[in-house]
């Protein structure tokens, strides 16, 4: 079908540029077909089938626990929801009150304390929140670095830092990560330097 490996993931395969480029993604026994139009979707589609047994889901809406939404200007928001209102209950934290940022200023210096009694628990909500910024929630990236740092030896201000991450993300349960449909050639950014 004349796809190319990708150098950087071994599960993505491309071809061709612009109008004609076309995507796959694979995973096991999931495939993402990714193209201009729904027209070169189908047609990959049918390429594939020709060759092996394979089952059409339609238009995405999950991919390996993200969900997936399209919007109007064909843009795709990734999102966690039920990942995330699994781990607030894992930490018994569905009903807690939710807080604007995920981390506060000047942690670092106030997480060197006394041990918290259970390691395996912050190993493993650190965990979750690894796979969430991979995958869907990018904003979490500097809290969970910080927080990564003890994961061997867990203190109680870190736990509780942990813990304000997750109230931060029970309110903000439907954000996601957004990928356009067309390119911005505009970067924007955003500091706040004190």
């Amino acid at each position: 079908m004349g796809f190319s490996k990708s150098i950087a993931d071994p599960c993505l395969y491309t071809k061709g540029s612009g109008k004609d480029y076309k995507a796959l993604i694979l995973f096991v026994d999931d495939i993402l077909i990714s193209c201009y139009s729904d027209a070169e979707v189908q047609k990959v589609a049918q390429q594939l089938a020709s060759k092996y047994n394979l089952k059409s889901l339609g238009p995405v809406k999950n991919y390996l626990r993200v969900e997936v939404k399209q919007t109007e200007d064909r843009s795709f928001l990734l999102s966690q929801k039920q990942k995330i209102e699994m781990l607030l209950e894992q930490c018994e934290m569905q009903d807690c009150k939710p807080v604007k940022s995920p981390i506060e200023l000047n942690i670092q210096s106030t997480l060197q304390s006394e041990c918290f009694s259970n390691p395996d628990l912050y190993r493993s909500v650190v965990r979750m929140l690894l796979y969430l910024v991979n995958w869907s929630r990018p904003d979490l990236s500097a809290s969970v670095a910080i927080l990564s740092k003890f994961v061997a030896k867990p203190t109680i201000p870190a736990w509780n830092a942990l813990k304000r991450v997750l109230r931060y993300l029970k309110g903000t349960l439907e954000h996601g990560l957004s990928l356009s449909a067309e390119p911005d050639e505009d970067l924007l950014c955003y500091v706040d330097s004190d």
